[in-house]
């Protein structure tokens, strides 16, 4: 279902365009709309979107060779602060180990706003491989006009691995790169 025709089943009207320059006043009105009229999240237009609704995203899972080595990538190139690491091994974490056969090391850090967390996990053995394998798999993060330029800016000289030059969606820049690991990044300039 296209944004335009969501759009129209929400509000109740026709909309009279499909312009991307005013998808955030339509999303607007939708929220507005969606929430005056008690809809449920998980019913649009008399059918279900799904059979769960998802809250929130509180932490990502990003999978590493070497744990000390990505995290002096994550603190000090992307500037995420460290707040819990170890083995996880406790009783809670059981099922892990039982399907792994050891514990996974792992470190919790928190970005700027504390909005979700991303947690590195140690592989058991390493892996190289071609990040074509995964596709554009890739964890995207936002951040400021000045740091996008900053990054854009010293990138190469901290010895990061730019995969796309900064592409200019109309909203704001992007850039993809890697991480230590092979993971593909993306880092984005966001106003709002």
């Amino acid at each position: 279902m296209g944004l335009i025709t969501l759009a129209d089943q929400i509000l109740g009207r026709k909309v009279a365009s499909a312009n991307p320059g005013v998808d955030k006043e339509i999303m607007s009105l939708i929220k507005e709309k969606w929430l005056s009229r008690g809809f449920n999240p998980r019913e649009i237009g008399g059918t279900t979107m799904g059979k769960v609704t998802v809250s929130k995203v509180y932490h990502i899972g990003i999978p590493v060779n070497d744990m000390k080595r990505a995290e002096k990538f994550y603190t000090e190139v992307l500037g995420m602060k460290a707040w819990a690491s170890g083995s996880g091994e406790r009783e809670t974490n059981r099922p892990f180990f039982e399907a792994l056969g050891y514990w996974p090391e792992n470190l919790r850090l928190s970005t700027a706003e504390r909005g979700v967390d991303v947690v590195l996990f140690e592989r058991g053995k390493p892996i190289d491989r071609d990040w074509k394998e995964d596709s554009m798999c890739h964890t995207a993060m936002a951040t400021s006009k000045e740091d996008f330029d900053l990054a854009v800016e010293k990138m190469k000289e901290w010895g990061v691995k730019v995969h796309l030059e900064p592409i200019d969606y109309g909203r704001g820049r992007t850039l993809y790169f890697f991480d230590t690991e092979g993971n593909l990044l993306q880092l984005s300039e966001r106003t709002a």
